[in-house]
């Protein structure tokens, strides 16, 4: 994000939550949820693609969940978290790998994806921000609100085969990730001026209006930058040929 500072026009104090900064991207449950809701969904068509792969009379390797697959600056990326990714970021209706080498190119994507994870941490964490137990506890909070209280999100998560541990970790991952696009996608005011110009902008609040210009950048801005750290030396990936 350093490197990124003056399109985002912003520099942030040390040791702070992501929170405690001025909000200029995405609330409460914009990305956040979105993320969390898109894990609930998904995750219900595991049993299907579990069984549509066994009945094609395949199994994937049984690799060991402490293998490591991967280092990113140290920090060791284990067989075990790239394996829970692969199922809980299973398209719903797409179906299982069918054979080896299918199975080899969705480990290699989800480990791509883990690393974009921790690189984007890793940038935020550098600019001495953090998302703490208790940002993510609020996410949940808002979650339950949505669901009409703690009995409702746990009735939604128990039919969609979702932990809490799951939703949590899908919400800190979001956390960060929004912390990054309101660190380097810029919206100027001249921006936020265009788009509250647009048809059907009215009442909508200037800094909802930045969130939305970011949002409609991010997915260009986010890869492109986290595609630049990728190329680090100190970025280490197995040979997806080893996992057997």
């Amino acid at each position: 994000m350093s490197r990124s500072r003056t399109r985002a026009g912003a520099r942030r104090g040390p040791d702070r939550g992501v929170g405690s900064s001025r909000r200029r991207g995405f609330r409460g449950t914009g990305i956040v949820v979105a993320g969390a809701l898109g894990l609930v969904a998904v995750l219900a068509a595991l049993a299907w693609t579990g069984a549509a792969a066994a009945q094609r009379g395949w199994s994937p390797p049984d690799v060991a969940g402490d293998e490591i697959v991967a280092r990113v600056h140290g920090e060791p990326v284990p067989w075990a978290q790239v394996a829970e990714r692969m199922k809980a970021a299973t398209v719903m209706g797409r179906p299982a790998p069918g054979d080896l080498r299918a199975w080899r190119e969705e480990a290699r994507q989800t480990i791509e994806s883990i690393i974009g994870d921790v690189l984007t941490r890793h940038a935020v964490e550098a600019e001495g921000l953090s998302v703490t137990d208790a940002m993510i506890d609020a996410e949940v909070r808002r979650l339950e609100e949505r669901y009409g209280g703690d009995a409702g999100l746990a009735r939604a998560m128990g039919e969609m085969q979702v932990t809490m541990a799951e939703l949590r970790e899908t919400q800190r991952r979001g956390l960060y990730l929004q912390a990054l696009i309101e660190g380097i996608v810029p919206a100027s005011d001249a921006d936020v001026d265009a788009y509250l110009a647009q048809a059907g902008a009215a009442g909508l609040s200037r800094s909802d209006a930045a969130a939305r210009v970011r949002a409609d950048r991010a997915a260009e801005v986010i890869p492109t930058f986290l595609a630049e750290l990728r190329r680090d030396p100190g970025i280490w990936v197995i040979d997806i040929e080893e996992l057997k």
